[in-house]
């Protein structure tokens, strides 16, 4: 953000104390400006704004006495790469400016004195080792953003750049374009995660041209399943479900690859291919997985059985990741049976215990 304090002061000066002024940062320039007479409309235009690759940042004059919510949440939901707070007094004097930036570790952000200040506020921080880009294909809500943010920094790759892409598919025009648009982002990452899935194709072209380790939603649902299952029943589950997501990810990148010409007596086939091969061996390995599942289930079948006869009835607690099942499960047992964090997909393994409350016993 290279915007000079000459420049703010006059932005400044025209604001009357009591009311908010939103600049609208493209790269070093500002792209547009808002004013805000009351906190309400300020929020309101926060949660109308409409996320796009043309603003990287804000530059927000709050009037006297008003805050923002937490920025780092208004970074996540408006896809920006930094928000500068300016604080001012009751007669209209900016006091202090605070920066904050994603990639924050402890999200404080920077806070200046207005007039001490630096003439160019960086907000680019240093290489961050396995960072990622999140691109949003087809549509994106606010809730949406957010919980893919979530979920990125929760499969552990620290989120580095975002870039918004109109069309959930891709053409392979379109995947050659968004190529050389990524490749002229200052940003280094490795990864690029995709919000939706474009198909394969799509996502083996787009590894090729950019030379990046390319991931969807749904790779990191998967990832994170293997890596907080700990009960047998859990990486079963994540087992089979990482193998029904290799068999489709395996159609297409493995085409046209073949072993070396085979046969006897001169008729010489071309031997099997490379993908032949890796079918076959995720088909042996998904049979033994689900032989695993079928001996799993008729466990839990007699354990079921042998609940009913005690004649305890069932509670299930069921509900999106990250609703606080976990807690409300330990709360009601009266000890830490089960992880919970603020994080998606923190406990993957299925828990029961028989307690009793208000004078009723149920499992």
């Amino acid at each position: 953000m290279r915007i000079s304090k000459e420049r703010l002061l006059a932005l400044i000066v025209s604001v009357p104390p009591e009311e908010h002024l939103v600049l609208e940062v493209s790269e070093d320039r500002i792209a547009g400006n808002f004013r805000c007479a009351t906190a309400w409309s300020l929020a309101h235009y926060f949660q109308a704004f409409r996320p796009s690759n043309r603003i990287s940042g804000f530059v927000v004059f709050l009037g006297a006495g008003a805050s923002l919510p937490d920025p780092y949440v208004l970074i996540d939901e408006c896809l920006v790469r930094e928000i500068a707070i300016v604080s001012r007094d009751e007669n209209g004097v900016p006091q202090t400016m605070l920066l904050c930036c994603r990639g924050d570790e402890n999200q404080k952000g920077k806070r200046y004195p207005f007039f001490l200040m630096p003439e160019n506020l960086s907000s680019k921080g240093s290489a961050t080792k396995n960072g990622a880009l999140v691109l949003f294909n087809g549509g994106h809500e606010k809730a949406f953003i957010k919980e893919m943010m979530k979920l990125t920094r929760d499969a552990g790759f620290p989120i580095v750049a975002t870039f918004i892409h109109r069309s959930e598919h891709f053409s392979r025009c379109a995947v050659v374009a968004l190529a050389e648009r990524i490749a002229a982002l200052d940003e280094r990452f490795e990864t690029i995660v995709l919000a939706r899935d474009p198909g394969e194709r799509a996502v083996v072209l787009l590894s090729e041209l950019t030379g990046k380790q390319v991931l969807t939603r749904e790779d990191l649902i998967i990832s994170l399943f293997e890596k907080r299952a700990t009960g047998h029943s859990g990486k079963l589950t994540a087992s089979a479900s990482a193998i029904d997501r290799e068999k489709v990810r395996y159609r297409d990148r493995a085409h046209g690859l073949s072993r070396l010409t085979g046969g006897v007596l001169g008729a010489r086939g071309p031997g099997e291919t490379i993908k032949e091969e890796r079918k076959r061996l995720l088909k042996r390995r998904e049979t033994r997985i689900r032989e695993s599942l079928e001996k799993e289930r008729e466990r839990r079948w007699n354990q079921r059985k042998f609940r009913s006869r005690t004649h305890y009835p069932t509670v299930a607690i069921v509900g999106y990741t990250n609703a606080g099942k976990s807690t409300l499960f330990n709360a009601i047992v009266g000890e830490e049976v089960v992880r919970s964090a603020d994080e998606f997909f923190s406990s993957i393994d299925p828990k029961i215990r028989l307690v009793s409350l208000f004078g009723r016993k149920f499992f």
